[in-house]
């Protein structure tokens, strides 16, 4: 199929899905890979996208075609695609981290600061990356120490 079509995933729309579907999983579940399926598709869906125009013409379709795949605008202005990409790249935020019941995890390496209340504590968590350009990850937390809250390797 993929040699005879270049529609092969609605970008936008398809990872605003995923995006939806896999934090309900998470939190219903707790298990982490389903982060990977977010990871996925913030770099190479969201992520590998190209600019919309003035007209609202939008990267609809990613192009898996083995033989000549490309990226290119839906001819169409103002798909539903168009609305959904704003909304979907806002909600990048709402994925690159989630409480555990321990703490933090950290589900995407990009640039971001975030902050968190854990064990009465708010704890602010700041990453510096070039990911992935570089293999480095520099994450810095800082807290306000309260009884509830302790480092873990303390």
């Amino acid at each position: 199929m993929l040699e005879e079509t270049s529609a092969s995933f609605e970008t936008q729309c398809g990872t605003w899905a995923v995006f939806k579907l896999c934090k309900n999983l998470i939190a219903l579940t707790g298990d982490a890979k389903y982060g990977d399926w977010i990871e996925k598709v913030a770099y190479n869906g969201i992520g590998a996208t190209i600019p919309m125009t003035a007209a609202g013409n939008v990267f609809y379709y990613s192009d898996y075609n083995p033989f000549g795949g490309k990226k290119v605008n839906n001819w169409t202005g103002w798909t539903c695609c168009t609305g959904t990409r704003p909304m979907v790249i806002a909600d990048v935020c709402d994925v690159a981290y989630f409480h555990a019941p321990d703490g933090i995890d950290v589900n995407l390496f990009l640039p971001s600061t975030a902050s968190f209340s854990i064990g009465g504590a708010n704890v602010k968590l700041t990453q510096e990356t070039w990911f992935p350009y570089a293999p480095e990850d520099v994450a810095q937390v800082r807290a306000r120490p309260s009884e509830d809250f302790r480092p873990a390797d303390s």
